[in-house]
């Protein structure tokens, strides 16, 4: 085969690759109605779960910020060089993590009067530092809003002055306390809704491809040439689709097949 030849024979390939695309694009197109349908069906679905299966989470927050300074004088306060800056940054993270530890959880829990582990209740806080910041967001995320914000304001109550004696010359202020929330956190309704429309949609379209590849019939004159590169010089009818189409100038007898004949012309 001469360079040539496999070039066209490339060009051939790719043609009838796009062409299957094409027609499973087609496909698609053909039972848009149904992948709706279950687009509609999963979101739905999804929702239901949401609603009645999922149980919602509330979400309390603080803010605080750590200053690697004690004096509350401004007559002391001097410019904070870069040394400094990076100094505060690096607390901050160390602050990010001492709040979470087992002294200030416990005492947060006995402070609130809640019945929690400290397992429990770690596992429902989640830390953040601002990014070139000396900034700590504190989010306490449970099942109950008002567990959630007396933990957070429990921690707010007795951080600070716990922190400062465990970090020496250091101090946190609190920037913005926790409030009650007003509505969920978790989980979202919008979301699942979407993500339930989404599988709803990739399902119903992989079984319309897999239905499509799959199927090795021949439905049409032109399919049939296209496949096999022969031309149709005559078909032969469905007998039994016409004895049930009235409208036909000529219809056959159910009794064809019992070695009866047909009936005669209609008209």
């Amino acid at each position: 085969m001469s360079i040539n030849d496999k070039a066209i024979t490339s060009d051939i390939s790719d043609d009838e690759e796009s062409i299957d695309i094409v027609k499973l694009l087609l496909v698609l197109w053909e039972h848009k109605v149904g992948i709706i349908f279950m687009a509609i069906i999963g979101s739905l679905l999804a929702l239901i779960i949401t609603v009645l299966f999922i149980s919602p989470k509330y979400r309390s927050s603080f803010t605080a910020y750590v200053n690697n300074r004690t004096e509350a004088n401004a007559e002391v306060a001097e410019a904070i060089s870069n040394g400094d800056t990076t100094a505060q940054q690096q607390l901050t993270r160390t602050y990010a993590s001492i709040i979470i530890s087992r002294p200030i959880i416990e005492g947060a829990i006995k402070d609130s009067g809640l019945n929690y582990t400290y397992d429990q209740v770690t596992s429902c806080i989640e830390t953040n530092v601002e990014a070139n910041t000396s900034l700590i967001n504190v989010y306490i995320t449970m099942k109950n809003k008002q567990d959630a914000k007396a933990i957070a304001d429990s921690i707010v109550k007795i951080a600070p002055e716990n922190l400062a004696e465990i970090v020496e010359g250091s101090s946190m202020k609190i920037v913005s306390y926790p409030v009650l929330p007003e509505s969920r956190y978790s989980p979202s309704l919008s979301k699942n809704a979407i993500v339930g429309a989404l599988v709803g949609f990739v399902l119903a379209a992989a079984v319309v491809i897999i239905r499509s590849i799959t199927d090795t019939t021949v439905k049409s004159e032109r399919e049939l040439e296209e496949k096999f590169g022969v031309s149709v010089i005559g078909t032969i009818p469905n007998f039994e689709e016409a004895s049930q189409n009235k409208d036909n100038k000529y219809y056959y007898s159910h009794s064809v097949g019992k070695n009866k004949p047909a009936a005669k012309e209609a008209e």
